[in-house]
Order: structure tokens, then C-alpha cells, then sequence
């Protein structure tokens, strides 16, 4: 595994990460992401937005993201989970709050 931490220019490997995410190169991303020790997956996955999160969980299995998902804050977490709930639940035309 590679260690985000061992690399000169920390920032032109995170660059790369983001590029993929953003040019929805899923394979790319999987490949050099998945190389991370999962404690530095968590630090760049916390350091991300909200979209880029979400990209990366799309490009992720279950199984790649609760490994990753095991090492990240308590508070993380917490905020991740509260987030895909309100982002799984709607408001219908009545106003009462629908969720999948």
C-alpha cells in the first residue's frame, strides 16, 4: 500500500485523486486510491466536499468504504450518516417528509 504521507508533493497526489473524481474516471481513482493505507483514505475523503464524498462512495464498493468509513472521526460519521439521510428523504407537495 502507498502512503499519502511518504510522497514528496502530497498535494500533486490529492491533485490527481480530485482530477479523477471530477472527470468521473472511476477506474483511475479506484486504482491509485485503493493503494492508501485506510487512514490516509479517510484523511483525504474527509478533506473533500460534499459532491466529491459522494463520488467517491458512488466509486467505491460497500466493502472499500467501510473500511474506509471505520477510520474516520466519530464526528465524521455522525455528519456522513446525517447527510445521506437528509439527502435520501424528500418533501412531498403535502409537506410531509418521504424518505427511501
Amino acid at each position: 500500500m502507498l502512503k499519502l504521507r511518504e510522497y514528496q508533493y502530497r498535494e500533486e497526489y490529492t491533485y490527481y485523486l480530485i482530477q479523477a473524481l471530477k472527470n468521473d474516471q472511476r477506474d483511475l481513482f479506484r486504482s491509485d486510491f485503493l493503494e492508501l493505507q485506510p487512514t490516509d483514505q479517510a484523511e483525504f475523503f474527509s478533506g473533500l466536499d460534499k459532491v466529491k464524498q459522494q463520488n467517491v462512495y458512488r466509486f467505491l464498493t460497500v466493502k472499500e468504504f467501510r473500511v474506509l468509513f471505520q477510520h474516520l472521526s466519530t464526528e465524521k460519521q455522525a455528519q456522513w450518516m446525517r447527510e445521506r439521510s437528509r439527502d435520501s428523504c424528500k418533501e412531498d407537495r403535502m409537506g410531509a417528509t418521504l424518505c427511501r
